[in-house]
């Protein structure tokens, strides 16, 4: 469980910027993310900063988390991402490519200074993006396999026990957070509610458009 909305919002929000940016690399699916989110998470924790806010678990493929790829469908359903879908081989699961939609990319254009204002968590994701982004999923799971487990580094990722806590997503006071004031919560609120957001553009469309009542049509 997350702690608070503001901390899911948070989530989501670098969640998006990270799959967009990570898209210009090369493509990234499930499993990259989870990888670019959990090495990112990570940095922004060396430095006790509170960001990326996700439980991390060790499985077959590295670090997981339940929470993440819940959040993935929820920016999907919202149609802030896209999800293509192709086939790997027979006898296993659909691969996926994520990419950013026109009004996934209208928040990040639209909440620039947003971002701007928390660039210490999107510079450590750019950092992170630019190392890894694009290598091939398999790869960059080996990678990440190798690295010690930051919970108890005497050991490595592939050595850790299989469903055991990696990456917790509170780690105590941080000395910084993601900032999103009351005023850019409310507007996200609409932004990320589809039929609302659609409503107030046909709305102001409507308004551009109709002719001018008269006093007599008026009273």
């Amino acid at each position: 469980m997350l702690a608070d909305p503001k901390t899911a919002l948070a989530n989501r929000l670098l969640l998006l910027w990270l799959i967009d940016d990570a898209s210009k690399k090369g493509s990234i699916g499930i499993t990259k993310t989870h990888k670019l989110t959990f090495l990112s998470q990570y940095e922004m924790m060396k430095q006790e900063e509170k960001g990326f806010s996700y439980n991390f678990i060790k499985w077959s493929k590295g670090p997981v988390s339940k929470e993440l790829k819940e959040d993935v469908t929820w920016l999907n359903k919202r149609k802030l991402i896209d999800i293509t879908r192709y086939k790997v081989k027979s006898h296993t699961p659909d691969g996926q490519n994520f990419s950013c939609t026109e009004m996934g990319l209208k928040i990040l254009t639209d909440f620039h200074e947003m971002f701007n204002r928390n660039s210490r968590f999107v510079d450590k994701i750019l950092v992170v993006n630019n190392n890894y982004a694009f290598y091939p999923a398999h790869e960059l799971v080996d990678i990440v396999h190798s690295q010690p487990n930051p919970c108890n580094p005497d050991v490595t990722i592939h050595d850790t026990v299989s469903n055991a806590l990696i990456l917790p997503y509170y780690f105590g006071a941080a000395k910084q957070e993601f900032v999103i004031t009351p005023e850019e919560e409310a507007t996200l609120e609409i932004y990320l509610d589809a039929e609302s957001y659609e409503s107030a553009i046909e709305a102001c469309n409507s308004a551009r458009t109709s002719p001018l009542l008269s006093l007599d049509e008026v009273f």
